[in-house]
């Protein structure tokens, strides 16, 4: 992947590449998730052209980064907003190997909203063999929000967040 080069080409406060990663994805309006010292007004994130959603994507799943969970909160935000070239997401998914993380991200984002089309393509596609499930990464409700009703109290409803 590519990252490393598109990191030293755009530079952030950021130390680590997780931290670097989160600053692009809210440089791109996703917000489930930021970094405290983020306020970098400097920072100029790299454009679709130069660095994919795909590849943003599938950059925050990637195993080979430490235990950041919300790192994949924000990944699983751009895929609830419905809008990805399937064909690239599923090469760099291969090539990578994210597909057991993405699996897992699916099964959880069904849950909240089973009819999803582009979480049930993903969830198709990562597929590990017929009667296998995938742990789940995070709880299907660090994916989504509670819907208030007309008084604005819980209505026991959920929403993706996208």
């Amino acid at each position: 992947m590519k990252l490393r080069g598109v990191r030293a080409r755009f530079p952030s406060t950021a130390i680590s590449v997780e931290d670097w990663l989160i600053d692009v994805a809210n440089a791109r309006g996703a917000q489930v998730v930021s970094r405290e010292m983020s306020h970098d007004g400097g920072f100029k994130a790299p454009g679709e052209s130069v660095f994919s959603t795909e590849e943003l994507i599938t950059a925050l799943c990637l195993s080979s980064l430490p235990d950041r969970l919300q790192s994949l909160r924000l990944a699983a935000q751009f895929i609830s907003r419905g809008t990805l070239d399937r064909e690239e997401f599923l090469q760099l998914t291969i090539r990578e190997r994210t597909g057991q993380v993405l699996h897992g991200l699916a099964e959880s984002a069904l849950r909240v909203n089973p009819q999803h089309e582009l979480w049930l393509w993903v969830h198709q596609v990562t597929g590990i063999g017929p009667g296998k499930t995938t742990p789940p990464l995070l709880h299907w409700s660090r994916l989504a929000f509670p819907e208030p009703d007309h008084r604005h109290i819980a209505s026991g409803r959920w929403k993706l967040v996208s």
